[in-house]
């Protein structure tokens, strides 16, 4: 290689647009390298590698928020996460609304009233069928099992005893029936 051959090479490698990380008066079209902060640039010297890197954040590695915690982020223009705050997810730590309101037992007490054939407590939040009036304790055989509704016979004129019979086992069903009705609902205070 011959001296003008040498000088081109070397005019040729000023004027190239070379990356640096300080400014050198050997280059004249140098490019310095420079980080906002985001970047990290760890030089290894002549010969050795310059690496590029994300700089740290400051947020610790690992996993955050569970089935009891909600977690919040801080997140740069960059879109990268510099900070986090994890919360018991409860609610004393979200602040109550006007029209969305906390639940509490006093609160739902207070939403119920009572109305028509309803007696309410708003004490002790027991509701209760108001009782229907004063009834004797019922006599004589009781059924709750299940039976057919009554459906009437056609009478002939005059009736015959089968007729009457039907009539009279239908009145007992019923009678039963409403005999087991009264006792449960004033065993249950519904009547007095």
């Amino acid at each position: 290689m011959n001296s003008d051959d040498m000088a081109t090479q070397i005019e040729g490698i000023r004027n190239a647009a070379i990356l640096t990380l300080d400014l050198s008066p050997l280059f004249e079209n140098q490019r310095v390298v420079s980080s906002d902060g985001e970047v990290e640039f760890t030089d290894g010297g002549a010969g050795g590698t310059l690496t590029i890197g994300l700089s740290d954040t400051g947020v610790t590695t690992g996993g955050y928020g569970d089935a009891s915690h909600v977690v919040a982020f801080a997140v740069n223009a960059k879109g990268r996460i510099t900070g986090v705050q994890v919360h018991a997810l409860n609610s004393d730590n979200v602040t109550e609304g006007s029209t969305h309101l906390y639940f509490t037992t006093n609160r739902a007490r207070e939403a119920l009233s009572q109305g028509s054939g309803i007696n309410y407590d708003s004490g002790t939040g027991e509701i209760k069928a108001k009782p229907a009036g004063a009834f004797d304790v019922p006599t004589g055989t009781q059924n709750r099992a299940a039976y057919p509704t009554y459906t009437s016979p056609i009478i002939s004129s005059p009736p015959t005893q089968a007729e009457v019979q039907a009539i009279s086992d239908g009145l007992q069903a019923v009678s039963r029936t409403l005999a087991a009705l009264i006792s449960d609902m004033k065993d249950n205070g519904n009547l007095s």
